[in-house]
């Protein structure tokens, strides 16, 4: 499959569990003050569909199935557990191989063809039921999803113009009926949000139009008043405002919500790690999410297999990114080493783990040990799709070059005998200075600067050292160094521009901080936590002199 039909696969997967969660309310009381939308009268099926919504957040899809099947046998006439079966088939085949789904692909196709007749017959006896507006809607929506990603183009414009039809009629019989805003929502979202191609694609293929806003307004709605989709609602915003509109507070808001609401859901807790780690840069809290989630898989199996894989990668690669190589190469020999006792069940990750293995070697000039890593890459099977690097359904990362192709470039580099050295010894400095061995860190640095003396990272080491020692105006002066070197915006800079705003402002150069507050709060690689602090000191006039030296 390329890479433009995983990307479908995956933007499926968001609306997916979005319409599972128009049945699940997780934890919040029903509201009993006024009367509640159901799909059923029956209590005891009510709470059977509330209990297989359930099961599916708790990731155990299996035993959510048999629920519905029991619903389908109770209550044969109900469009609503075709849907719901067809639309956790959809969820679950997401994540296998898609060449080994065609049974499942046929009984998801089958279940909303289903779903769209039980509809039908209940509208003819009934011509305004909304329940049957809203099943035959979700059931259009999910197939044009599903023929989506088969690039079935026409098919699925088809069925997404029935689809917001029916909603629309939902909401037209009752404004209140707040479950239907969520697909609203996400429509108009992203029917807006779309290239200028696809634009023109939609006008050519009579697809209404859509309004960014007006979604907003609508998840919003549905977030805070549906009956069963407030959940999931969250979940949609939380990944809008995070990788979408860049509203990184209203997203963490919205996502220490869902990790109370949905704590077994091993791939959201999967998602937060890395949204810690590449949305807000604070990586000391994606390292803690992916080693919570490694020591979960030890008693819990929905954290086993590929989530524990993935978070393993990407615990060692976070690590690297913090300027630990050391720790990310012994997380991955061990990691390598248990993969290859069984290499054909997470190839992919296998071979991202050996790559990456390579590249940190590369970097630290131990060539021949990073050429044994990347031909094993060039041995194992190449893949441009790979889900350890492509960061889930709601963060989704360009497309990169496949992985034999990156094995064979890497091998071919020549890593400067000095510059890696510089690195190494900086690597080991900093993380000496956050052991607390400052006589250790400087000795390192001292030989660093005489390698390579002006070595950006050894620079932001020696402000730290000096910080550390209570030398105010040294320090400053490397992290101002740091801070005004040439090239874009990485997170070093913006992390030593805010400690030299902190430093300023215990030297009382409360406007020189400010200046440096300015800078970061408009940049998009600079720590969550920091640019809070930064909009703080600008907009309340909150002085930061007192604040305790932040952690690195």
């Amino acid at each position: 499959m390329d890479i433009s039909r995983m990307n479908l696969a995956r933007s499926g997967g968001v609306i997916l569990f979005t319409i599972l969660a128009n049945l699940y309310d997780g934890t919040a009381e029903e509201d009993t003050s006024k009367p509640q939308q159901r799909f059923t009268t029956s209590e005891e099926l009510h709470r059977k569909y509330k209990e297989g919504i359930r099961l599916c957040f708790d990731w155990e899809y299996e035993k959510s199935r048999e629920v519905f099947n029991e619903i389908l046998k109770a209550d044969p006439a109900n469009p609503a557990a075709d849907f719901l079966l067809g639309a956790l088939t959809l969820n679950t085949i997401q994540y296998y191989d898609q060449d080994k789904t065609d049974e499942l692909d046929k009984f998801v196709y089958d279940s909303f063809e289903r779903s769209i007749k039980k509809a039908d017959a209940v509208l003819l006896k009934n011509p305004n039921d909304m329940n049957a507006f809203f099943f035959k809607g979700a059931s259009h929506g999910f197939r044009g999803i599903f023929r989506l990603q088969k690039l079935q183009i026409f098919s699925a414009a088809s069925d997404a113009r029935i689809a917001k039809s029916y909603m629309d009629k939902v909401i037209e019989l009752n404004p209140e009926f707040y479950d239907a805003y969520l697909g609203l929502g996400i429509y108009n979202y992203f029917v807006d949000a779309l290239p200028s191609l696809m634009r023109f694609m939609r006008a050519l293929l009579f697809i209404p139009s859509g309004d960014k806003t007006k979604g907003l307004e609508q998840l919003t709605a549905a977030s805070e008043k549906a009956t069963y989709s407030r959940l999931y609602a969250k979940v949609v915003l939380a990944g809008l405002y995070n990788n979408f509109e860049g509203d990184y507070a209203q997203g963490r808001k919205l996502e220490r919500g869902i990790a109370k609401e949905c704590p077994r859901h091993p791939w959201f807790a999967l998602e937060r790690g890395t949204i810690q780690a590449y949305r807000y840069f604070e990586s000391e809290a994606a390292e803690q999410a992916y080693l919570k989630i490694i020591e979960l898989a030890k008693s819990d199996e929905h954290f086993d297999g590929e989530i524990k894989a993935v978070a393993s990668y990407r615990l060692a690669r976070t690590m690297y990114e913090r300027f630990k190589p050391r720790a990310a190469l012994d997380g991955l020999k061990r990691f390598i080493e248990e993969l290859e006792e069984n290499p054909d069940t997470h190839t992919k990750i296998l071979s991202g783990a050996h790559l990456l293995a390579g590249k940190i070697l590369k970097r630290m000039g131990r060539n021949e040990e990073a050429q044994v890593h990347l031909k094993r890459v060039l041995s194992l099977p190449d893949s441009d799709n790979y889900r350890h690097e492509r960061m889930d359904n709601r963060i989704v990362i360009s497309k990169q070059q496949a992985l034999h192709l990156q094995a064979t470039e890497l091998m071919k580099q020549l890593m400067d005998a000095k510059r890696a050295e510089a690195y190494v010894l900086s690597t080991d400095a900093i993380n000496a200075l956050r052991e607390g061995k400052e006589n250790e860190a400087l000795e390192l640095l001292d030989k660093t600067f005489a390698i390579k003396g002006g070595h950006l990272l050894a620079r932001w080491g020696m402000g730290l050292y000096q910080a550390g020692k209570g030398e105010k105006e040294q320090a400053l002066k490397f992290l101002e160094g740091v801070a005004s070197a040439p090239g874009p915006d990485h997170w070093l800079k913006t992390d030593a521009r805010f400690r030299a705003a902190l430093i300023l402002e215990s030297l009382g150069e409360r406007d020189k901080a400010l200046d440096h507050y300015r800078k970061i709060s408009v940049s998009d690689s600079v720590r969550f936590s920091f640019k809070q602090a930064a909009l703080a000191a600008l907009n309340e006039g909150k002085e930061l002199k007192d604040m305790p030296w932040p952690s690195f």
